[in-house]
């Protein structure tokens, strides 16, 4: 059995990427809606994977824009809504299944954070 390259390992260990890619999901689904709230949601979630990246170095909004919590919270009202969308007979709509993998995504980053131990 072959070990896992070290691409892998670099990218499981790095939630933020999986939280950029969830943010960016949100954005274009709210720019195709109109929908201030999803674009205000991915750009929250998205200023959360850069802070926790380590590019920018700002107390106030590391403590403002905690990574661990963004990601849970956020991933669960998402996927809270796609269930709702499912529900209600909008499933067959890419939207509901965008939003839908940006929450597992989201969901996800938290889950690496918490066996991470980042908490930032």
């Amino acid at each position: 059995m072959q070990p896992r390259s070290r691409i892998t390992e670099e990218v499981l260990d790095a939630p933020e990427i999986f939280l950029g890619i969830a943010a960016l999901l949100v954005m274009i689904v709210g720019a195709y809606r109109s929908s201030t709230v999803n674009v205000v949601e991915g750009l929250i979630m998205g200023m959360s994977a850069v802070l926790s990246y380590k590019h920018v170095e700002y107390p106030l909004l590391k403590a403002t824009f905690s990574f661990f919590t963004i990601a849970a919270v956020l991933g669960f009202l998402l996927f809270i809504g796609s269930i709702e969308l499912i529900g209600s007979g909008w499933g067959h709509i890419w939207i509901t299944w965008a939003l839908f993998v940006a929450s597992i995504l989201s969901i996800f980053a938290a889950y690496r954070a918490a066996v991470l131990r980042r908490y930032e």
